[in-house]
């Protein structure tokens, strides 16, 4: 397949572009010029400094069997959640609308990483992360990740965004789960979502379309 991976240098798009070129899908690799790492080899790399560039977006799109996502808002010290936020606080639900703009209604399919805890899996969170998040700016985040989601919603593409729990390092393990309540010590590997979302390519249609993963 003909993939496009936008935030591919970071944790999740990096797993992304490495797994899809092992693969042996062809991978578009959308970075920025300033990143600190280069995209593995046999992916195409393409840099893109402004994600709002519509020009440069559809360019990046354009003959794209499905486009992924790992684009989310990044804090000054990601391990920390107090951190302040360096993106613009609506970047993803902007990029998301201007995806949804620029790709074509069919055959265009779209998997794109959000997170547990966003929307109405809220409710499914343990009370000290949920107190957390709300505390802190990963809260910032989610709020967009919300508004990500609806534009998707609203939208007549083939679309999945992905929710997974709190995120680590680590190889892919192949074992993931579906979740219906987002516990404290939950977590998943980069890799592990990476895979999952490479799964999905050979479904005909998504089915969830927020589905929350855990590793095993």
């Amino acid at each position: 397949m003909n993939l496009t991976v936008f935030g591919a240098t970071g944790g999740v798009g990096r797993e992304l572009t490495q797994q899809a070129v092992e693969a042996n899908h062809h991978v578009r690799a959308v970075v920025r010029s300033s990143s600190a790492h280069r995209v593995p080899a046999g992916a195409d790399a393409m840099v893109i400094d402004d994600l709002l560039d519509r020009e440069a977006v559809a360019k990046a799109v354009h003959g794209a069997d499905v486009v992924l996502s790992a684009i989310g808002l990044r804090r000054r010290n990601p391990n920390n959640p107090w951190s302040a936020v360096t993106s613009p606080i609506d970047l993803t639900s902007r990029f998301a609308q201007l995806l949804v703009d620029v790709l074509p209604r069919e055959p265009a399919r779209l998997i794109l990483v959000s997170a547990a805890g966003v929307g109405d899996s809220r409710a499914t969170m343990s009370g000290v992360l949920r107190w957390m998040f709300d505390h802190s700016n990963v809260g910032v985040a989610y709020a967009d990740l919300e508004k990500m989601e609806a534009v998707l919603r609203q939208s007549s593409l083939d679309w999945l965004a992905v929710r997974p729990v709190t995120l680590s390092n680590g190889k892919r393990s192949g074992r993931v789960n579906l979740l219906d309540r987002y516990g404290l010590f939950a977590k998943i590997s980069r890799a592990d979502v990476a895979g999952w979302m490479l799964d999905q390519l050979s479904r005909p249609t998504f089915g969830s379309r927020t589905p929350m993963i855990a590793g095993a």
